[in-house]
């Protein structure tokens, strides 16, 4: 990612684009992760992770990327469907639990998954084996409407 006149410019092994806003959400909400970008400084494009994040209004009719596979990316990117031009960037296709997958079943999972080790049994893989995003509703309509523009990896 690296500046391009005004705006920031994305190159991806689906393409480039171009936006004024790049929505991080690599990293821990308690060590978020923000990648270098040459330029940035004087680039008029903002790049802030999502820990920065507070609603659509934040990039309201603008382009926007929004990089990161995980519950937040997804959440962002829903979030964002009705009012912006939007990117999602992935490290790989998203991974959506099923649509019946809450809370409840994810600790059930994780608990399950810390007892198994702590007893020296195989490790069942836990949460992560289910899947990675949590299709909570906004997030289900939009994956269900479609229509969002999506590339893989950043390089």
């Amino acid at each position: 990612m690296h500046r391009d006149g005004e705006l920031l410019r994305v190159e991806t092994n689906s393409g480039i684009w171009h936006a004024r806003a790049v929505i991080s959400v690599a990293g821990t909400w308690w060590r978020p992760f923000l990648p270098a970008v040459p330029g940035r400084g004087h680039s008029q494009g903002r790049q802030l992770h999502t820990v920065e994040y507070r609603g659509p209004h934040d990039v309201a009719g603008q382009r926007v990327v929004i990089v990161g596979g995980g519950n937040s990316g997804a959440q962002i990117a829903a979030d964002l469907a009705y009012d912006t031009e939007q990117t999602w960037v992935t490290q790989r296709p998203p991974r959506y639990l099923a649509d019946d997958i809450d809370g409840h079943a994810l600790f059930d999972a994780a608990t399950a998954r810390r007892r198994a080790l702590d007893e020296g049994r195989t490790d069942s893989g836990g949460v992560a084996s289910l899947g990675g995003i949590v299709a909570v509703p906004p997030v289900r309509e939009a994956r269900d409407r479609g229509g969002r523009r999506a590339a893989e990896r950043v390089p």
